[in-house]
């Protein structure tokens, strides 16, 4: 009898989905992405920005290290280095004032339809699904 793995099957190409299809390739379990639109973005699709600071040591544990590098270049602005210590701040919508602001370190401001052309690369995305 053969000894072959039947492929986990994630549903969407979100970063979500994209980042644990990663995973699951760098841990050498097959992973098949079936997302329902014809590319990995639409022109019809807002564009999204993104904080990451405590999760970025999971995403990296997901990337091979092949990405990793690449990782800058996701941010919002890619030639903005990416501080030790950056504050996020918290706004008052209506008054523009600040509500809260807090330190994190290693703070990344990621846009979304970057990191999701990253997090991408060799992976079997199914498309029209």
């Amino acid at each position: 009898m053969a000894n072959h793995k039947l492929p986990v099957i994630i549903i969407g190409s979100g970063c979500t989905g994209l980042a644990l299809a990663n995973g699951f390739m760098k841990a050498g379990i097959p992973t098949i992405v079936f997302e329902k639109n014809s590319a990995l973005s639409s022109s019809s699709e807002r564009e999204w920005n993104m904080g990451i600071h405590c999760a970025l040591p999971t995403l990296l544990a997901l990337l091979p290290k092949s990405s990793m590098s690449e990782l800058q270049s996701t941010q919002t602005d890619p030639h903005t280095p990416t501080k030790f210590i950056d504050t996020l701040s918290f706004l008052n919508g209506l008054m523009g004032s600040i509500l809260m602001a807090q330190q994190d370190p290693n703070f990344h401001r990621l846009r979304e339809s970057k990191l999701r052309a990253l997090l991408s690369k060799d992976i079997d995305i199914r498309y029209n699904n």
